[in-house]
């Protein structure tokens, strides 16, 4: 217990503590309107993403935390689809409407997530356009924008022939994120099924089990930083990535078989991103994913070599394994399930046709494997650089280096041709180039005629700094039979 003269001290210490004073009504009226206010805001910063407290999760948990999408980061997706949609009613009619479709649709889209957006003309025979009238539109909305919007770019325009779809690709600024707008026209795609119809499976297969989405979205956001989403690169799709970690949920029993079979027809809901990283995947889980991408990886090469049938790979309707057309030139087959519906065969993985390529990407994935398993792993750089080679002794399984690109062989140099070494000059001699038609001996019998008759003046001293300039000799065209010969002299 503290003295009194202790207390009498740390009165004298603290010479702005104020006494406290009864309050009056209008005092107590302020308080709890200040209380009210900052239970709002707790309540407001308790459903960010970002906020609140990481007791109970997993790294893995934590990290994904992290990655989910903030509310600006909403706002500015919702801004760039009403301006896309307000200059496409100005440049092809007023009933033109813009819809979403991929991650945004299905609900895993993160941070930095690109928007997909396709264009529908009010137009009753538009709904299937050719290429050329695509790529019209797409210009027309691209003049559009650039005249009535400044904080869109043009990042890319893949109009080629050969390109099955033509994409507009944007790039919508704000002041704190930058995100890419994909935007193409029709609403059929190239085989006519519809667009977004697979992200609507999706999303309603996502609902049948918990740890379905934070694993699709920690398998997707690895893959971008590995660099292996792109199909026009030769890997994998994000939808190909989707389709896979719901095969192996479906493997491991944590997703009905028949998952895909109904889309799902309402809005997208607003997810809970506590309970979301609450049912995060273990490493342990998402290890052997990575397990059997490789083993499905070397089924394919085994079966490519035979060349018996099409690409070795999987379908979800019915969940199996299966083979894809022999006309397929792909090293692997990811059946679409929107496409099975319609009795269509499509393949998502039919970007995968570079050897090298394919193999990279299941190395990527064995190492992938090796990480998870080891006791030096740590969630924050796996999700966000490049995965690098585990220590030796450190690891449970060495993880396989980074692969290095090929280098291209050494040729030899090519040896000079070999030329004849001529003679030395005697002093007081110098020796031209000879016209055309002229070499050897006749070279030199010209030169000493040329000297005899008095054309060739020059001294040894100074040939070098000697100007030439060029005449023509008319006895050499009566004596040799050359035609407007050029001849050079040296003027000293």
């Amino acid at each position: 217990m503290p003295t009194q003269q202790h207390e009498e001290e740390v009165a004298v210490s603290d010479p702005y503590q104020l006494k406290e004073e009864p309050l009056t009504s209008d005092d107590e009226d302020k308080t709890r309107t200040e209380e009210s206010e900052t239970e709002e805001d707790e309540d407001e910063d308790a459903q960010l993403p970002n906020a609140g407290s990481d007791q109970g999760l997993s790294s893995l948990g934590r990290t994904l935390r992290s990655l989910l999408p903030s509310e600006s980061f909403e706002q500015m997706v919702c801004e760039a689809e009403r301006q896309v949609e307000e200059a496409s009613r100005v440049a092809l009619g007023p009933n033109t409407t813009v819809k979403s479709f991929g991650s945004t649709l299905q609900g895993t889209f993160l941070e930095g997530s690109d928007l997909d957006l396709y264009i529908c003309s009010s137009r009753e025979y538009d709904t299937r356009h050719t290429h050329d009238e695509q790529v019209k539109m797409l210009r027309f909305l691209e003049a559009e924008l650039r005249k009535s919007f400044k904080s869109f770019e043009v990042k890319e325009r893949r109009f080629e022939w050969h390109v099955r779809v033509p994409i507009l690709i944007l790039l919508f600024q704000s002041h704190q994120h930058e995100l890419q707008v994909d935007i193409s026209v029709g609403e059929l795609d190239h085989v006519g099924v519809q667009k977004g119809f697979v992200d609507r499976l999706i999303r309603a297969a996502l609902t049948k089990g918990e740890v379905a989405l934070p694993m699709v979205l920690l398998v997707k956001r690895w893959a971008k930083v590995e660099n292996l989403n792109k199909a026009f690169e030769g890997s994998l799709s994000p939808l190909a990535w989707t389709l896979l970690c719901l095969y192996f949920l479906i493997c491991k029993d944590r997703l009905p078989k028949e998952a895909l079979a109904v889309p799902a027809e309402e809005p997208v809901p607003r997810r809970n991103a506590v309970k979301l990283c609450q049912n995060c995947p273990t490493q342990q889980e998402l290890s052997d994913f990575f397990d059997m991408v490789s083993e499905l990886g070397q089924k394919a090469q085994a079966t490519k070599a035979a060349h018996e049938t099409g690409p070795f790979g999987v379908s979800l309707l019915p969940w199996k394994e299966c083979h894809g057309e022999t006309s397929d030139k792909a090293f692997f087959f990811i059946e679409d399930p929107a496409a099975r519906l319609r009795g269509i065969t499509v393949n998502v993985a039919r970007g995968v046709k570079d050897q090298e390529r394919w193999k990279n990407l299941l190395k990527r994935c064995e190492g992938a494997r090796n990480l998870l398993r080891s006791k030096v792993f740590n969630s924050d750089n796996f999700l966000r650089q490049r995965a690098k080679q585990v220590p030796q002794g450190q690891a449970k399984i060495k993880a396989k280096p980074r692969p290095q690109p090929p280098r291209p062989e050494k040729k030899p140099m090519p040896k000079p041709p070999q030329t004849r070494v001529p003679a030395p000059l005697k002093p007081g001699v110098v020796k031209a180039s000879p016209p055309p038609g002229v070499n050897g001996r006749q070279q030199d019998a010209t030169l000493q005629k040329d000297k005899r008759d008095g054309h060739w003046r020059a001294r040894s001293s100074d040939w070098r700094n000697a100007k030439r300039s060029r005449t023509y000799s008319w006895q050499q065209q009566e004596q040799q039979g050359w035609q407007r010969t050029p001849r050079m002299t040296w003027n000293v």
